[in-house]
């Protein structure tokens, strides 16, 4: 389950050129679990037929006609119901001049100056490059009521139209902002660190990420400001995430314990190698340089530090750790747990979990601090970040 799932959208279309996007709007909406209810002035059926988003959300969809033939009051209070957002995606200069000016013509502005929801308006590429005195005016003045406007700021990115994507995870991120873990502040660390032997080679290991990019994503989704601390640096993150970018093992370390110091959840995914070569090499090592013969030193364990500040500082609140295991994983689990002083750990057995599988299911094997052992079954692996987060919000609620 996603922050989206469930919500009443709904969503506003205009006489712009860029009115075709709206189709792909209602349907990562719809995909994501959506009811989406679309809203479309006489401008816009001219650019794109109703009868699409008809088909798309499967429900009925609103124009100005069916509003001009009846008492627009009773059309409201008949047709309207609580909503949780409404989008209005692309807007027109038109549009955004009669809601900033209150001039209710037509449906979508009358509904826009009657629902209590939020709304979030993206103004049309034109709007977007447009330096118009008038134009500027009243976008702020919609901002001063509290309208979120999604454009983009910076001068430079000014010809650039906003990507659907990137509605849909400001959409995702705004409804998530009074989450039950609203206030709170979570530590993720993601993916495999790289301890270097020379320019060229590095100890590394297998671990892509996708448990913590999930949990990641469940803690924005629950409202928490969320700090990604992460090796991986060629993948979008997950949207809102506040990101820190290490490599190796000691700057994970250094990143996490300055992190934790104010955070009330630590989750430590990060697959952190446990040695580094004592000599690094600025040269790449030839195959004479007896290369097997590279003397090797543990890494500092990472939990262990955290557990040693926790003691003195009470923070991280909450501290989540994961196992790895080949064999033995109820025992070995049960030692990290109580050895790094967590509140539970995930343990996982690598002869049944690969993140480079095409598997979509998943097991849990969950060991709480109290003794307690939890085993979830087939849980999707794109769900596993909500799973966790469910008995985070246990833990500090």
């Amino acid at each position: 389950m996603n922050v989206i799932t469930g919500k009443r959208i709904l969503l506003g279309i205009t006489g712009s050129l860029g009115a075709y996007q709206a189709a792909t709007i209602a349907t990562k909406l719809v995909e994501l679990g959506a009811i989406v209810d679309v809203f479309m002035t006489y401008s816009a059926k001219k650019l794109i037929s109703p009868l699409i988003f008809q088909v798309i959300t499967e429900r009925h969809v609103y124009t100005d006609e069916e509003w001009w033939q009846i008492n627009q009051k009773q059309f409201f209070h008949e047709k309207q119901y609580e909503a949780d957002l409404l989008i209005i995606a692309p807007a027109s200069g038109n549009t955004i001049s009669k809601i900033a000016n209150g001039i209710s013509d037509n449906i979508l502005v009358y509904t826009a100056m009657s629902v209590k929801c939020p709304i979030i308006l993206v103004p049309d590429l034109d709007l977007m490059i447009s330096d118009n005195f008038a134009m500027v005016e009243n976008l702020e003045k919609l901002r001063s009521r509290g309208i979120q406007i999604l454009m983009e700021t910076d001068s430079k990115s000014k010809d650039k139209i906003i990507h659907v994507d990137e509605i849909i995870k400001f959409t995702r991120l705004f409804l998530s902002k009074n989450g039950p873990l609203q206030g709170k502040k979570i530590v993720v660390t993601v993916g495999a660190t790289r301890e270097s032997i020379d320019p060229v080679r590095v100890i590394t290991n297998r671990s892509t990420g996708l448990q913590g990019w999930s949990i990641a994503q469940a803690a924005l989704d629950a409202g928490a400001r969320t700090i990604l601390i992460t090796t991986i640096h060629n993948k979008p993150v997950p949207y809102g995430t506040e990101v820190v970018k290490v490599d190796n093992a000691q700057e994970m370390k250094e990143a996490v314990l300055k992190e934790v110091i104010d955070a009330d959840v630590l989750v430590m995914t990060a697959e952190v190698a446990d040695f580094k070569p004592l000599n690094y090499s600025p040269h790449k090592l030839k195959k004479d340089d007896d290369l097997a013969m590279i003397e090797l030193v543990p890494t500092d364990d990472i939990l262990w530090h955290v557990a040693q500040q926790k003691s003195k500082s009470n923070y991280p609140k909450v501290t989540i750790g994961f196992a790895s295991e080949s064999q033995n994983l109820l025992e070995n689990a049960n030692i990290k747990l109580a050895s790094k002083n967590l509140d539970f750990i995930v343990a996982d057995h690598v002869t049944n979990f690969d993140e480079n599988s095409e598997t979509i299911f998943n097991r849990l094997t969950i060991l709480y601090a109290g003794g307690e052992v939890e085993i979830i079954d087939d849980v999707a692996k794109s769900s596993i970040g909500f799973s966790i987060m469910e008995r985070i919000e246990d833990l500090l609620l």
